[in-house]
This record gives structure tokens, sequence and C-alpha cells, in this order.
């Protein structure tokens, strides 16, 4: 990547996010769109000559990143309405008009500057009535420190690449009673794969067993959430809060490592008074390797409340990064385009 430089000398650089650049097996870290966008026609006026859009009102995006600042990009016209961003963990929103009285292309609709180190999520809804268009034209980023968010979305890079998804919906969890499906993505709400289950039940349970060394539990942090409990094996059982006060999607907030070899499992249950919520989004789990395992490392973002391990195990506890807010810095734009 091409490096530039701060007035302050530190490496500063930008990161075009074309409308295509679409979350894909092979590509982690896309934009993840809800069903109802659609690419619009070939128009070389247009950021890669495309355009990405939406007339269904709730409809959205979500992308995730790290980075210092975030610009977007895209048509105004005629029939257009509004949106409205959230950006982390702000739920009220920012409406943004890209309405005009001819068309216009490529133009920047809103941004956000002086955003602190860590995870970032965007999110891009359509804000107005159905038959109104929105668009997004591309994303422009600006990062000192990368871009790949660390434990947000699937591109996390706590989790290796060669991690294998299950989806909240994959015939491999078994349910218990009380689990239901959410629904579909929109407005804020930004579901993995447009899906995820939850339960209010005290008891419930999905259990997911897997031939690998490694498991991360991925699901969204919301003020109502309650304890939860996992158990490995039979053998290790963790007790956390998934109530951190935001509202967030796609988080990893549980992980384990180091598995013993052969069939593993995992079970998630539900650990708190009824009324309060536990929910699954993905796991991702390591398919065994050739190397013998070493000691079991456990990693939790959500607040572990008790803990009942059997045998050596090493407790890592991560806390969700603070946004830091930092001063505007001046630097030299070159771009790195996807």
């Amino acid at each position: 990547m091409p490096l530039l430089k701060r007035a302050d000398g530190d490496s500063l650089t930008q990161r075009v996010v074309d409308g295509t650049y679409i979350f894909a097996p092979s590509r982690l870290d896309g934009i993840q769109y809800s069903p109802q966008w659609y690419p619009d026609a070939y128009d070389t006026r247009r950021k890669q000559n495309t355009l990405h859009t939406s007339i269904t009102a709730g409809s959205n995006l979500v992308y995730f990143f790290q980075g210092s600042a975030v610009y977007y990009f895209a048509d105004r016209d005629v029939p257009h309405g509004p949106t409205r961003i959230y950006l982390d963990n702000d739920t009220d929103g920012v409406e943004v008009l890209s309405n005009a009285s001819t068309l216009l292309y490529q133009q920047l609709l809103w941004r956000a500057t002086n955003l602190g180190p860590g995870d970032h999520q965007l999110v891009i809804s359509h804000a107005g009535l159905n038959k109104q268009y929105i668009g997004l034209d591309y994303l422009l980023v600006e990062s000192d420190h990368g871009f790949t968010p660390q434990l947000a979305g699937p591109a996390a890079s706590i989790v290796p690449t060669e991690a294998i998804i299950v989806d909240d919906n994959d015939p491999r969890l078994e349910y218990s009673a009380g689990w239901d499906p959410v629904l579909p993505s929109q407005t804020l709400v930004t579901y993995f794969n447009n899906t995820m289950h939850r339960t209010n039940t005290p008891g419930a349970s999905v259990t997911l067993r897997l031939n690998g060394t490694a498991v991360w539990y991925f699901t969204d942090l919301q003020p109502e959430h309650g304890k939860f409990n996992i158990t490995v094996d039979d053998k290790w059982s963790f007790v956390l809060y998934g109530n951190t006060g935001q509202q967030m999607q796609q988080r990893m907030i549980w992980n384990v490592t180091d598995l013993p070899y052969g069939e593993n499992k995992v079970v998630l249950t539900h650990y708190d008074e009824a009324g309060t919520w536990t929910t699954l989004d993905p796991f991702k789990y390591l398919p065994s390797g050739p190397s013998p395992p070493s000691p079991r490392n456990i990693v939790a973002v959500a607040q572990i409340v008790g803990i009942a391990v059997g045998g050596a195990a090493l407790l890592v506890l991560l806390a969700i990064l603070a946004f830091i807010v930092r001063g505007r810095q001046l630097f030299e734009r070159k771009e790195i385009v996807l």
C-alpha cells in the first residue's frame, strides 16, 4: 500500500471501496448488502462505471473497517429519497439527502472524520418511501493504522482466514425449544447473511459439534441482552454478560482455541431471567490441522461473570476497544482502489 505523510509525520493511506466490493468467501471484508440492493446500469461517469441502488424502505448495507475517516459518495437526482447513516454506537443516525434538480455523479453526500482507533461499523439505510432511490457509488476510508477490523464482521483479524463460517440457520446447529429467527436486516440492524436467532427463554440452548481446534462466537451487542453460558466438551463452562451498553452488530464476543483433536462440542445457553435476550449470528471454527495442540486459550470480549475450568487453561480478557477522538490532521492524498 502506498504510504502518505500527515503534517505530524505519521503515515496515512486512503482506500477506495467501490460499491461492487461485495462480501464473498474470498472477500471477507466486503460490503454486506441486504437483499433489496441491485447494480444499476453501466455508466462511465461513475467510479468503476457502477452504482448500487435500492428502492425499498428500510433496506440497508453495512461496512466494517478501521480508520480515522470515512466518506460516502453517490449520485444525486430528482427521484432520490433520504438515507439515514448510523456510525458505530449511534442509534439515532443522521439523515442524508441526495435529491437534486438534475442527475449529478460521484457526489460527496456524507463524511465522518476524527474517528478513533479500533473497529468501526457504518450502516447506510433507506429512510424514504418505497420506489424512492438511494445509492452507493463508493466509500473512501482514510487510516494510519490499517483497514481490517479486529473483532467486527466476517473479516475480523482475530480469526484466521481459513476458519469456516457456521451461520445461525446452518443445519449443523442443534436448537432447543425457545429459539426464533429475528426479522431480516433492516434500518440500523445488520445481521450476517441477513439472519440471526435469539431467545428470551431461560435454559434455551444451541449446540455446535465440530471437528476443529478453535471456535469463535459472533453476535450483536444490545442493552437488553442478559447473561449466557457457554460450555465446551462438558468440561469448561463460562458465564458471560452480553450487555455492554452498546448496540453493535456482528461482534466476536467469545473464543476458545487449542481444543483437542476429534469432535468437540460447544453449547450456548440462555442463563438469565425471562425477557432478557441471548442471540446467535454466526459461529466460526478452525478445522483440525496436522500439529498437536497447545494449552487452551480462552478469549472473551463480553464481560465474564463466572468461569469453571478443568485442566490447565490460560484466560485472556479483551475489552471492547474505546473510541478515542483525535484532532483533525493534515495529509497528502493518494488512493487504493478496490
